[in-house]
């Protein structure tokens, strides 16, 4: 019986998780003309198509499915050996993890810094997302890890907690001194303007719009922008106000450039937690998480 070549196993879990042969071959740091070859050295051993061409694309056979999803577990096996053997420098793979805009935006490259100094044959594919969409990926193992706004009730999800950040409303001060009042109701001034939060389904949007409501404002009051860079230079530019991290707004606070809407506003805690699947717990993972753990800026 002709062998599998792990090289070539490598090769087919690398294009079943990144799309396609070219994507594979520069994250192999191969020519595509290689990662062919090592696929068709893959079907001559299985004796299956493991591909099949739709259009311009080619697409992972019943055949080829099934086989990324036995290779993938040994695969990881394998590197799991090697880590208990040679320490965590010897470490190889890719790390898919999904982050939340607070902490791209903070402690996240010092994190990486550190786990890179530790790890430095790792690999990683970092997206930046909501927590819902991060749970769901979570769940379905397209991400190994996922940097999210607590908590997750889930039996299958494990996480550590890394802190609170402190949410703040703001506002630029030119905004308030447009209004007739001298010295304007925090209703007045949220009904004046535009009030912005990320999407409904992030964890930011339910908080604030169950705050608005104590002060009779409507839902479609609320705007949303997917994006948290992007609302502050909104509040910057006096197109409304907004209920921010204040860990990435203290430095206009304490410039003037924003201020807070009205100490009868409510300021909010909101919660961080590394997650991962309960089925994933390999060294590499592990020791990302306590380097999470140990990078976070967010209140304890």
């Amino acid at each position: 019986m002709k062998r599998f070549n792990l090289q070539a196993l490598e090769t087919l879990c690398s294009i079943a998780r990144l799309g396609t042969f070219n994507a594979a071959a520069q994250h192999l740091n191969a020519t595509q003309p290689a990662i062919s070859a090592r696929i068709k050295e893959l079907e001559s051993a299985a004796r299956v198509p493991l591909f099949s061409k739709q259009g311009r694309r080619m697409v992972l056979t019943i055949q080829g499915r099934k086989l990324v999803q036995m290779a993938e577990p040994l695969l990881q096996s394998l590197d799991d050996a090697l880590v208990a053997l040679g320490g965590l420098d010897t470490a190889t793979g890719v790390v898919r993890m999904g982050v939340g805009e607070i902490a791209a935006l903070s402690w996240l490259p010092d994190m990486m810094k550190q786990a890179k100094a530790v790890m430095p044959n790792v690999s990683y594919e970092i997206e930046v997302d909501i927590t819902v969409h991060m749970r769901h990926r979570l769940e379905s193992g397209d991400i190994d890890l996922a940097i999210v706004a607590a908590p997750l009730v889930l039996n299958e999800i494990k996480a550590v907690p890394l802190g609170t950040v402190d949410m703040v409303w703001v506002i630029a001060p030119g905004l308030i001194d447009q209004l007739p009042q001298s010295r304007p109701a925090v209703s007045d001034i949220l009904h004046a303007y535009p009030i912005w939060s990320l999407p409904k389904s992030s964890a930011i949007y339910p908080i604030a719009l169950n705050i608005l409501r104590q002060f009779d404002i409507p839902a479609q009051a609320l705007h949303t922008y997917d994006n948290l860079q992007g609302i502050i230079k909104l509040v910057l530019n006096q197109s409304g106000a907004s209920l921010l991290p204040r860990i990435l707004i203290q430095d206009y606070l304490d410039s003037g450039s924003l201020t807070t809407l009205s100490p009868a506003m409510p300021e909010p805690e909101l919660e961080f937690a590394i997650a991962w699947n309960a089925g994933r717990e390999q060294p590499v993972l592990k020791k990302i998480i306590d380097i999470a753990a140990e990078c976070s800026t967010f209140k304890r």
